[in-house]
């Protein structure tokens, strides 16, 4: 404070603390609330947005799904017909029992009643 002394000393003061109040220093307050409250509005606008359209494709790609589920479900009405083992894998069909649509002797390697049995048989 010895700047401060000296002829215009309260001039000087005034000045100081009128800076210091423009600042908000001392007072509780920062001087960026300002500027978020400047920035609010367009980064609020922006997180409604991305919120809609990531609401909106979840929408889309759950309809898709249930068009997709409805179009798949047609297929399954039929009993299934595997050319082969790979085909059973592929559809998630392992250990296919006699007696089931989907069996066929031609599947069944080691004819224990069990087709498409995901290992090999072993030759005794």
């Amino acid at each position: 404070m010895a700047r401060l002394e000296g002829p215009g000393y309260e001039r000087r003061l005034a000045r100081v603390r009128r800076g210091f109040h423009r600042s908000g220093v001392g007072s509780g307050r920062n001087g960026n609330p300002r500027v978020l409250r400047k920035l609010a509005l367009p980064f609020g606008l922006l997180a409604l947005g991305a919120g809609i359209g990531a609401s909106s494709l979840i929408l889309l790609d759950a309809s898709q799904r249930s068009d997709q589920a409805s179009r798949d479900s047609s297929f399954e009405e039929g009993p299934a017909y595997y050319l082969n083992c790979r085909d059973a894998f592929q559809d998630g069909r392992t250990h296919i029992l006699r007696g089931e649509p989907a069996y066929r002797e031609t599947l069944d390697a080691d004819a224990d009643g069990k087709a498409c049995e995901p290992y090999a048989p072993i030759d005794r």
